[in-house]
């Protein structure tokens, strides 16, 4: 890794760290942890599903996708706590 890399490279948040960081909870905690986080670049947020969640059962019964919108939602919780994170790391 390059120096620059490790510098702009802030790590990883689990679901509690991310949790204290953001208003956002269930159903519309829609991350469970981010990865990879790069000051004034990227994040990765991780977002664990099960066939159980209610989209599941109802979007389409007999071939179960994730509806797109929900892909859309999930920007929000990642992009809060991002930019929380890279506020607090300014300095």
């Amino acid at each position: 890794m390059s120096d620059v890399a490790a510098e702009s490279a802030l790590g990883t948040a689990d679901i509690l760290q991310v949790m204290r960081m953001i208003p956002h909870r269930y159903p519309m905690l829609l991350v469970d942890k981010v990865v990879d986080m790069r000051k004034d670049e990227s994040a990765t947020g991780i977002k664990n599903v099960t066939i159980n969640e209610p989209y599941f059962q109802g979007h389409f019964p007999t071939q179960p996708v994730m509806p797109g919108v929900s892909f859309g939602r999930t920007r929000k919780p990642k992009a809060t706590f991002s930019n929380t994170v890279m506020c607090r790391n300014k300095a």
